[in-house]
């Protein structure tokens, strides 16, 4: 083969390492077009109430988005289900990440006597449980490691509210219960819009360890106007009552829809929290790491090297 031939395959064997190497982010979207159920497991308990139901049917809810949502019924009252979808990588606090998430609500009952709230986010699917609150006789069993999550109490109680916080639990701490290593705002806001699409937007910036959680309202031209923020949470200096510890941080693997059950609750009792959610998109993005010089210049060098061996051939 000629020597420009040679330059000409090393040249393109160099090309395609490049081509090869990862894009700049990593993103997993869900827009609810198709039935999600397969892509979407029950990470904890089952749908034996049918509380997650596909509607591909449902209209489009603003101008330009395809039909079909994930309507999803909360009843404290039952055993908690978590639907949850692989995002194909696992990250920790030390990344960065955004979640973007359009639902909307209706609340149908929620308390005065106990406090109890809407919940989805990212999960890690072995590490985390679905005890959030423990019972009355065993206030440790709450086991929702490995969580980050938009949260929203919608009853007014003596914990105040209504309540707008992002919440993040990291890895369980010296054999402890879930609260043990835990951030959370809490900060009592106005009651969120009901009846209309919302945009909630979970950001994470790794280098600082802050957290920041908004909620957008969008109209149905797909217009987004911002309804409100939760106060950035730092998980460096957390908030109030919170005791996260970054020697044990949360490493997440899934997006995830939770539907709690308050363990306070008696049998028989009214429910801390009822109320129907319509899901119609989740979009999770994370930078990946960029190729370093080090990979580049293998590449480059490889070519070189098969060039060299066909011309001493």
């Amino acid at each position: 083969m000629p020597h420009s031939a040679l330059r000409r395959a090393a040249a393109a064997l160099a090309a395609s390492a490049f081509l090869a190497l990862p894009a700049a982010a990593a993103i997993v979207t869900e827009d609810f077009s198709s039935n999600p159920f397969g892509a979407w497991t029950y990470g904890v308990g089952s749908n034996v109430s049918n509380q997650f139901v596909y509607n591909a049917s449902a209209p489009a809810a603003w101008t330009g988005d395809a039909t079909g949502q994930l309507e999803v019924h909360l009843d404290s009252n039952l055993p908690s289900v978590r639907l949850q979808r692989a995002l194909d990588v696992t990250i920790n606090d030390q990344d960065n990440f955004t979640l973007t998430t359009r639902f909307s609500m209706k609340l149908l009952y929620a308390s005065t006597n106990n406090s109890m709230q809407i919940a989805f986010g990212l999960v890690n699917q072995g590490l985390s449980g679905g005890d959030r609150t423990g019972t009355a006789t065993n206030y440790a069993s709450d086991n929702v490691f490995h969580t980050v999550e938009f949260n929203y109490f919608p009853s007014v109680t003596f914990f105040g509210g209504p309540t707008l916080t992002p919440s993040v639990f990291g890895a369980q701490k010296g054999g402890g219960d879930a609260f043990a290593n835990f951030a959370s705002s809490f900060d009592t806001t106005p009651s969120l819009p009901q009846d209309v699409v919302l945009e909630a937007v979970l950001d994470y910036q790794g280098t600082t360890k802050i957290l920041n959680l908004t909620i957008n309202q969008v109209a149905t031209n797909g217009t987004v106007t911002l309804v409100q923020s939760a106060a950035p949470m730092s998980l460096i200096t957390p908030p109030g009552f919170s005791n996260y510890d970054t020697n044990f941080p949360w490493s997440v693997n899934a997006m995830a829809i939770m539907a709690y059950q308050d363990g306070f609750n008696q049998s028989g009792s009214d429910p801390s929290l009822q109320a129907d959610l319509i899901f119609q998109r989740f979009e999770f993005v994370t930078p990946v790491p960029e190729p370093s010089v080090a990979v580049l210049f293998g590449a480059a060098a490889g070519g070189t090297l098969i060039l060299r061996r066909r011309k001493t051939a």
